[in-house]
């Protein structure tokens, strides 16, 4: 019973673990694409700004 019991608490552990690891994961690639989408929008108009 108590290995049981324990096996549990490690489960639950690891899963919380597991779930704050991908949220953390999900903002970072959230910022990420964020950033990487609001460099690309600069090089557009500068571009589209430089034709005119």
């Amino acid at each position: 019973m108590n290995t049981c019991f324990k096996l549990n608490d490690i489960l639950e552990v690891q899963e919380k673990y597991i779930c704050t690891k991908k949220k953390e994961l999900i903002k970072t690639k959230l910022k990420e694409s964020f950033s990487s989408i609001l460099s690309t929008s600069k090089w557009f108009l500068m571009d589209v700004s430089n034709r005119f």
